[in-house]
């Protein structure tokens, strides 16, 4: 099978990930509305990369700056999700209840060396869509614990008749990506689809200040802006939350099967726990509500257990 074919067929798994982690929502309410499950400016030139190479030191390879410790080793303070975390979703499109979806932060796993989060994301068809097109995804991702950005993202794809694993390492001292034969350079501190929105949650979110995220899916580059739109109130079918909503921008939209806006309502807390998100497509919308979680309690000055 070529891989333009592979690339289309990743596209149905790309949307169920980011439905997981970004939605789509057609009209905004106001600050007052809550918002419920049934209420349904192009990228800036400069990526975290070209930021960096804007700010007129130049990395050659044997630059000492660009192979030092220092230079690719980061610490991110992480007190929004740990081992032990536990979301399931219910997947929706428009009214039918299409699927279910789970995201969890199974244990800390080493992984080339390095200890890493293992997050699992799940998407499986509902028993009526099973009977036309059965879809039983699993994307994995290895987030290293102490810079949180990505060593290794998996994707486990069964759909219909079609099955695929494929699996990506990251070299991030070389800034390198790595998939079967296929090795790409790419950004400092690069994630995956999985990995930026976990980052994500580790940020400080503010109104109107967007967050901006380099990520490599499928063997390409895609820069991320995440737009940070305003704060609501959401009800879903695990209860009401204050959130704060977010919209994803790519400079390139080409992974999606759907080219509409993806949002996602995240709690205004330390957590920033994925509430409510949807995503339109084609013809109508997709919807996934958190109808059940689990969240660990994360001490105030914890940042990672040793």
């Amino acid at each position: 099978m070529n891989r333009t074919i592979e690339n289309k067929r990743f596209g149905f798994t790309a949307v169920i990930v980011v439905i997981l982690i970004f939605g789509y929502f057609g009209s905004l309410q106001s600050e007052e509305d809550v918002i419920t499950a049934e209420d349904l400016e192009d990228f800036p030139e400069d990526s975290l990369a070209t930021i960096i190479d804007s700010s007129g030191v130049v990395f050659e390879e044997d630059d000492t700056l660009y192979n030092s410790p220092e230079w690719w080793h980061r610490k991110v303070e992480n007190r929004a999700w740990t081992v032990g975390e536990s979301l399931k979703f219910v997947i929706r499109y428009g009214p039918i209840r299409a699927g279910t979806g789970t995201m969890s932060v199974k244990k800390i796993v080493d992984c080339g060396g390095h200890d890493t989060y293992h997050i699992v994301t799940t998407a499986q068809s509902a028993a009526f869509f099973s009977v036309f097109f059965k879809v039983d995804d699993r994307v994995e991702s290895y987030i290293d614990t102490e810079g949180i950005y990505t060593r290794r993202f998996e994707k486990h794809i069964r759909e219909g008749g079609y099955k695929a694993d494929k699996v990506t390492n990251f070299d991030q001292v070389n800034h390198l990506a790595i998939t079967g034969k296929d090795t790409i350079k790419t950004y400092p501190f690069v994630q995956d689809i999985l990995s930026a929105f976990y980052y994500a949650r580790t940020q400080d979110l503010e109104v109107g200040k967007p967050l901006f995220i380099d990520n490599h899916t499928d063997r390409k580059n895609y820069p991320l802006e995440v737009k940070v739109h305003r704060k609501q109130r959401v009800k879903t079918r695990a209860g009401t939350f204050n959130c704060i909503l977010l919209e994803p921008v790519l400079r390139s939209s080409s992974i999606f099967e759907n080219k509409g806006r993806l949002l996602v309502w995240v709690t205004d807390d330390q957590y920033k726990m994925p509430v409510l998100m949807t995503s339109k497509v084609i013809i109508g919308h997709i919807t996934t509500e958190l109808e059940w979680y689990r969240l660990p309690r994360i001490p105030d000055d914890w940042t990672k257990k040793d």
